[in-house]
């Protein structure tokens, strides 16, 4: 089985790390032959599209007018809010609707994003829910000298308790309440891991721009993006994980900070009813929530511990495993 991925997106993407993970994998499997992003003009059995950019759907139109196609949901209308002007984003739903009409399977990341979708009587038997894997390699124990290390490189006070996020810096993934926290609450660490979207319509661009690039707030720290060793120390040296975004499709950091054993909280958004088991929720003034996660630890610990058994049924084995199979019934289908 030879397979194209088109991905088209930049390392640190969310989307990409997924393809990444998921391509490493189905490449080890017998017989099966994953490219991503490359040899567009060759033969394939399969087409499998992770992004859904305008430019992404014309290379494949152009270059495998013919071949099965297969998609995965990491974009709504929601997720591109602040990245394109308000006026497009009715257009993306519609576009997207039609798209995966047209696909053989929709590979659906959440429930919630199943319910939309099952509205649509054109998508309903094309849809399966699939979120996504836990890879337990991603994301390492750090040593202490890791953690003093990363924090010595960034400036980062080692006496104060930190909050971490990791996404790219931008409106929709509440960079702005974190910034404000950062301000009300001087007696902790605020590390954001991610860079800003390089995008022409970025909402309020200037003014993160200003923010990151002449910070004046002496404990908020943008460390750009980390990877490897290095996004682990992140991880591992923080006391709590605060994902503040709008809207999410799944949100694979809140699984990475999982991994790492670290509270989360999160705002009260559909996505987070896949994780209610282990993480705090919050409607509005985060900072009360914040400060009664980082002052009463011990409070908070069994769902740090209920993480490390939630996390388990998000397997990358029986999810590659079922790809394969949804794969097979879509070739069976086209002899």
């Amino acid at each position: 089985m030879k397979i194209l991925f088109i991905v088209n997106e930049n390392p640190d993407s969310g989307i990409r790390v997924y393809a990444d993970i998921i391509a490493k994998k189905l490449g080890k499997e017998k017989g099966i032959s994953i490219f991503v992003d490359e040899k567009l003009d060759e033969k394939y059995d399969l087409v499998h599209v992770h992004s859904c950019r305008p430019e992404n759907l014309a290379r494949l139109k152009i270059h495998q007018p013919y071949t099965p196609v297969v998609t995965s949901t990491h974009m709504t209308s929601g997720e591109v809010q602040g990245l394109v002007p308000d006026m497009v984003l009715s257009m993306i739903d519609l576009g997207l609707s039609t798209f995966y009409a047209s696909c053989e399977r929709v590979f659906v990341t959440s429930p919630h994003i199943m319910n939309e979708l099952e509205k649509n009587p054109a998508l309903s038997h094309k849809l399966v829910l699939l979120p996504y894997p836990v890879d337990p390699k991603r994301i390492k124990k750090s040593t202490q000298g890791e953690i003093s290390a990363f924090k010595k490189k960034f400036s980062i006070d080692s006496k104060k308790k930190t909050v971490l996020c990791v996404a790219s810096i931008q409106y929709r993934k509440g960079v702005f309440d974190f910034i404000e926290a950062a301000k009300k609450l001087s007696e902790y660490n605020f590390v954001w891991v991610g860079k800003i979207p390089e995008l022409p319509y970025l909402k309020r661009k200037d003014e993160i721009h200003s923010i990151v690039e002449n910070n004046p707030i002496p404990n908020l720290f943008f460390t750009g993006p980390l990877y490897g060793d290095e996004l682990s120390a992140a991880y591992n040296s923080c006391d709590l994980f605060w994902l503040p975004s709008f809207s999410e499709t799944f949100g694979l950091v809140i699984v990475e900070a999982a991994l790492a054993g670290k509270n989360i909280l999160i705002r009260n958004i559909p996505v987070s009813q896949m994780f209610k088991n282990f993480v705090d929720t919050y409607s509005q003034e985060p900072e009360k929530k914040i400060v009664e996660i980082l002052e009463n630890s011990k409070k908070f610990s069994s769902k740090r511990i209920i993480a490390k058994t939630e996390i388990k049924k998000l397997s990358l084995e029986k999810h590659c495993g079922r790809l394969v199979e949804e794969y097979k019934k879509v070739l069976e289908k086209k002899k």
